[in-house]
């Protein structure tokens, strides 16, 4: 089921800018884009009295204000004040024709583009200019669209060429296996024990610790390359996505009109582990519900979340870009699992969540 309308929580998060803030000239540029799929007219037909007034007091100063007024409200009459727009545009029972401020401003354009008159109200009014304009298919296809010519979309693409290369140099500098040597909490208990083994030397233990951290650095760039090349991939092999523009933390995209997060996994975790012990890779694939499941139960308590998300499970590192692709290219993005999961919070307390997700298992 396709979630058709959008709320003023989606614009937040599709049009925020590289900094997580909302970015005004985004939402402009869709409009702009979007009133020309409908038409000025229609678009003018939707907005507030209030609007068009205000949109109307914008235009006192054009050169064209005066020539256009002449054509459609007679001689002598001016816009001067707010007040003056009740004189000039008043029918013969002396109140205001807003039917005929719709005709002086349709005249404006297109020699005025509609940047022009999005500039006349606030922030809170774009805002719902987008919501009242809103058609999931055609807003989709200009959101869309207008994300290939972005930098974000462009990186993402490119990441595909700087994976390649970053597994091919691990292979020249004779890494060892593609994967993580330690996890970053253990560093300090791993530089103690090491310390402690009288047996090697302290040119060995520099030599030895080096290595591990030189692999630490460099998979660690690898799986973020590989973070956002899987984003990018998310995106080319659906037309239902519906991308964010910037980075703010909770949502990566929309499939089928929800938000949902992108979680990268380097593991099942240590509690799923724990739990199936050295059968945990055969059940994780054979039983996905599970480890979702997992994932929203042993998540950290200071950054819990019950939101929709995407999860890629790494069960295996050393997956290429091409098998990448692969297996992306066969996800069923219109069936999201439905997980029911207990969690215990900051405060103890127990309490049992619903939410959607999709769990994305990179294995041999």
């Amino acid at each position: 089921m396709i979630r058709e309308y959008i709320t003023a929580e989606d614009i937040k998060n599709i049009f925020s800018g590289a900094n997580g803030q909302a970015d005004l000239e985004l939402k402009k540029l869709y409009l702009r884009l979007r009133i020309e799929q409908i038409g000025i007219n229609n678009f003018f037909d939707k907005l507030s009295q209030d609007d068009i007034t205000t949109m109307v007091f914008k235009t006192r100063k054009e050169e064209m204000a005066e020539e256009i007024l002449k054509r459609i409200v007679g001689d002598g009459k001016k816009i001067t004040t707010k007040k003056s727009i009740e004189i000039v545009f008043s029918d013969v029972n002396g109140n205001m024709d807003y039917d005929m401020q719709k005709r002086y401003l349709i005249e404006f354009y297109p020699t005025i583009n509609i940047e022009f008159f999005l500039g006349a109200v606030s922030r809170e009014r774009i805002n719902e200019f987008i919501i009242i304009t809103w058609n999931y298919e055609d807003s989709k296809k200009i959101l869309r669209e207008m994300f290939k010519q972005t930098e974000k979309y462009i990186s993402n693409k490119s990441k595909k060429q700087r994976i390649d290369t970053a597994i091919e140099e691990w292979k020249q500098m004779d890494l060892g296996e593609i994967k993580w040597p330690f996890a970053a909490r253990q560093f300090d208990d791993i530089a103690h024990q090491l310390n402690r083994q009288e047996d090697i030397s302290e040119a060995d233990k520099d030599e030895k610790l080096c290595k591990d951290v030189i692999r630490y650095r460099r998979i660690k760039d690898i799986s973020a390359l590989k973070n956002d090349y899987i984003e990018y991939l998310v995106f080319e092999n659906n037309e239902n996505i519906i991308p964010t523009f910037g980075n703010k933390g909770g949502v990566d995209f929309y499939i089928d009109g929800e938000p949902y997060d992108q979680k990268v996994s380097r593991s099942v975790g240590a509690d799923f582990i724990k739990q199936y012990g050295d059968e945990y890779k055969k059940i994780a694939i054979e039983n996905p519900k599970l480890l979702a499941r997992s994932l929203y139960e042993h998540q950290d308590a200071n950054r819990f979340g019950a939101d929709p998300r995407f999860f890629v499970v790494f069960l295996d590192m050393d997956i290429s870009t091409d098998e990448l692709e692969e297996k992306l290219e066969v996800i069923d993005f219109s069936n999201p699992m439905m997980i029911e999961f207990d969690f215990k919070g900051i405060d103890k307390s127990e309490k049992t969540y619903s939410t959607s997700c999709f769990l994305f298992l990179l294995h041999r």
